[in-house]
């Protein structure tokens, strides 16, 4: 499967997830998440 090339991250806590809620589900904040680009994997990474 293949991984996702955006992440959503809270804005209020940092808190990282594969996809976009209301609610951070770190730190209960309301529509804090914002979309990013996922990081690229390490060199040599499996």
């Amino acid at each position: 499967m293949a991984r996702p090339t955006t992440i959503h991250v809270c804005s209020a806590c940092g808190h990282g997830a594969a996809k976009w809620h209301g609610r951070c589900p770190g730190c209960d904040a309301w529509n804090t998440l914002v979309e990013e680009r996922a990081p690229a994997p390490a060199a040599g990474a499996a």
